[in-house]
């Protein structure tokens, strides 16, 4: 059985310019930036032929990423390979692992959670009511 291949485009220019490597990207907004502290804003389809969402992305200079809103099918909770393919993505091009925006979280507290377990997605407000996970 073949591994899935996900596409991701983003809509942020500077995202694009760097395939969405963090390395690339703090390279090119500390240029812009002059040293300064730098937030991106993203939009972000992905696919991988059959499943797709939308998410709007934050991303930090810190190497954070947090997922502002969140469009997809939700016929099945426990299965978002999109929420693993962005977790990956992340991590193979130097970003911290994504979490949700406090108002997302709020929104879909049981959903967010189960991800949190799954160590999908990082979320400080379970690790303070449920403790830290042990990997």
């Amino acid at each position: 059985m073949s591994e899935v291949e996900f596409i991701i485009e983003f809509s942020d220019p500077t995202m694009i310019e760097a395939d969405g490597y963090f390395n690339e990207v703090d390279s090119i907004m500390s240029q812009e930036k002059n040293g300064y502290y730098w937030m991106l804003r993203t939009n972000i389809f992905m696919s991988d032929g059959n499943i797709s969402s939308q998410m709007i992305l934050h991303l930090y200079q810190n190497k954070d990423i947090y997922i502002e809103d969140y469009i997809m099918k939700k016929d099945e909770v426990c299965y978002c390979p999109d929420l693993q393919y962005l977790t990956a993505w992340a991590q193979q091009s130097g970003w911290n692992v994504p979490r949700p925006s406090k108002d997302l979280l709020m929104a879909d507290v049981e959903f967010w959670k189960y991800f949190w377990e799954t160590s999908l997605i990082d979320c400080p407000y379970f690790d303070d009511i449920y403790g830290k996970r042990e990997f």
